[in-house]
């Protein structure tokens, strides 16, 4: 029976882990992409491809 608590708070440490990981990495990268297109918004551009 110990063994059975011991590893449902094992795996449950390890969800909540991956949760915040998870959560942690899309905010990061929002925050990263939105810096990004800030900084060099005024070299992005569209030219035609020419055929």
């Amino acid at each position: 029976m110990m063994i059975f608590v011991l590893a449902s708070g094992y795996l449950f440490a390890v969800y909540l882990f991956l949760a915040l990981a998870k959560k942690t990495i899309q905010k990061t990268a929002t925050t990263a992409v939105s810096q990004f297109e800030e900084e060099y918004s005024s070299e992005m551009f569209i030219t035609p491809l020419s055929e």
